[in-house]
């Protein structure tokens, strides 16, 4: 078992940065275009979905809806990171996307955020990681922005480890394809037409 367990750590989430541990507060679903991913770990800061993988095309728009757990009255800031090119860095301009911010919510009582992504049109084909972050922020203490760590910046003091959880899945980049071709539905105008 404890082999098994030191396989496991190197494969995830390599070649992506990993979270320290902070104290979880966590994402309970996560919906992409037609998936939903429910998570009901409530001890690890980062979690590994990446066998979850999501088919997406380019120049396509999905939505994002995400629910999690404040432990009360509180704001948590959700963050989309995705490596569209596939480089191992998951905070590139154009890989961020602040989904929105849940408020005083179970997790499971229906409070959620949601936001249209498109994937870009020179997003790389192949698996690519997601991340989904969900930090725990307020007026005096501002969530941080950054895949690798769940942080909050105290009292302007700089950042410090915060409240939240990561939650990391698998999009597919391809391309249309069609796998048939019906010649009695082509039309072609005008007739004659060469």
């Amino acid at each position: 078992a404890l082999l098994t367990f030191g396989a496991q750590a190197q494969n995830f989430p390599s070649p992506y940065c990993d979270i320290e541990d902070t104290s979880v507060e966590e994402i309970t679903s996560i919906v992409f275009g037609e998936t939903t991913i429910s998570n009901t770990n409530d001890t690890d800061v980062l979690i590994d979905k990446t066998s979850t993988i999501i088919d997406v095309i380019p120049g396509q728009t999905y939505t994002i809806t995400v629910e999690g757990n404040t432990y009360g009255n509180f704001d948590n800031d959700i963050t989309a990171f995705i490596d569209w090119n596939q480089n191992a860095t998951l905070d590139d301009t154009g890989e961020v996307y602040a989904v929105g911010t849940i408020v005083n919510s179970t997790g499971s009582d229906g409070v959620s955020v949601s936001l249209d992504i498109t994937v870009p049109a020179d997003a790389l084909t192949g698996t690519t990681r997601i991340r989904i972050t969900k930090v725990y922020g307020d007026e005096d203490s501002p969530a941080e922005v950054n895949p690798c760590a769940i942080e909050m910046d105290v009292f302007g003091m700089g950042a410090f480890p915060g409240y939240g959880q990561a939650l990391d899945f698998t999009l597919n980049v391809g391309t249309m394809t069609v796998n048939t071709f019906d010649t009695q539905a082509l039309s072609v105008y005008p007739v004659p037409a060469k």
